[in-house]
């Protein structure tokens, strides 16, 4: 609110100097409250707005009917017998191939692109998170919005990503959260450090946040 009346003043304060004669003294002044008004701008575009939009969906209901896995111990299981080299990951082939060994209904470029999706890191390969994490039940409408509600709080500074300037984040908290290793976590890298919690009911899900958080 208070920046919004800044900015009007401003605006009003140009007026009138573009107005009255162009002297010396005006011409500086002009310059000046230009110069103000575009940085007060540019400030307010940096603040992005979150919503429950934001957070996506993993590829659970693909996956899900494909190994019929939905336990841990099922999935480590599933996970093992992707990885054909025992090299505690799963490379593109292997996805492939492994889909391909349960009869997924699905094409190449869309496994492609799922295993891109779950690559979270990058590195051309899946490690065990990533695999489980793509299992995951979808959340519900309301803990997303319980969430935003968290990470709006969280981000303190309101640029829409949460790391070490946000008077909230501590460092451990952060690399928990910083799946692609960038220094920073965004409202999806918040939202998938919260879906373990995910089997519990919205009420009681709002509940823990709110006492981590204390947003209304």
């Amino acid at each position: 609110m208070q920046s919004r009346t800044v900015i009007s003043l401003a605006v009003v304060l140009l007026g009138v100097f573009q107005k009255g004669t162009a002297t010396e003294k005006n011409e500086v002044l002009e310059a000046v409250l230009k110069r103000i008004l575009e940085d007060m701008l540019d400030d307010q575009i940096q603040v992005k707005e979150i919503d429950a939009s934001s957070i996506k969906d993993t590829a659970a209901m693909t996956l899900t009917k494909c190994f019929r896995a939905t336990t841990l111990s099922s999935l480590g299981k599933k996970f093992n017998i992707l990885d054909d080299d025992n090299s505690d990951s799963i490379t593109l082939e292997e996805f492939q191939e492994g889909l391909n060994d349960f009869r997924c209904q699905i094409s190449q470029s869309e496994a492609r692109q799922l295993f891109n999706s779950l690559d979270i890191n990058e590195d051309h390969k899946l490690n065990s998170n990533e695999f489980i994490r793509a299992f995951q039940k979808p959340l519900s409408y309301t803990k997303k919005e319980t969430l935003v509600k968290a990470f709006n709080k969280a981000d303190s500074n309101q640029d829409g990503v949460l790391n070490l300037r946000d008077d909230l984040i501590s460092e451990v908290f952060l690399e928990n959260m910083d799946e692609d290793g960038n220094g920073e976590a965004n409202i999806q890298e918040f939202a998938d450090y919260y879906k373990i919690y995910q089997g519990i009911s919205d009420a009681y899900f709002e509940y823990a946040l709110k006492n981590v958080w204390t947003f209304e």
